[in-house]
């Protein structure tokens, strides 16, 4: 059953200046070390950073209250398979919320903007 929904759109040429402003500082804030590498050797460094952005602020928005208090950017990671799809890791205050919902997550991108969609599944109980 679908508990909630989240969606969020990032514009990349704020992200790009937010980047030039702050660079390593608010690249660590927000990405893991392993999404870092992941966006690093991309062309569209500041598009890969956006739509990373974008897929956390939607998972934040679908979050019910009581998870949201303790999430924070590092505890939810954004990563791709071998075949491009994305899938979210979550870590730290989050580590366990994979017991109670599946995550379905979507990102997509134009040349000026980065947009994610997540899908909380609550998963049925098991006698």
């Amino acid at each position: 059953m679908i508990q909630s929904i989240g969606v969020d759109i990032v514009d990349i040429a704020r992200t790009t200046a937010i980047i030039h402003r702050w660079g390593d500082k608010f690249i660590k804030k927000i990405l893991t070390p392993d999404e870092y590498n992941y966006c690093k050797p991309k062309s569209g460094l500041a598009a890969c950073i956006a739509a990373r952005f974008a897929v956390k602020e939607a998972l934040y928005k679908a979050l019910p209250e009581d998870w949201q208090n303790s999430a924070g950017w590092l505890d939810i990671e954004v990563m791709n398979d071998k075949a491009g799809r994305p899938h979210i890791n979550c870590l730290g205050s989050l580590k366990n919320i994979s017991n109670t919902f599946q995550i379905h997550v979507t990102i997509s991108h134009s040349k000026t903007c980065a947009i994610a969609m997540i899908v909380l599944e609550k998963k049925e109980a098991v006698l």
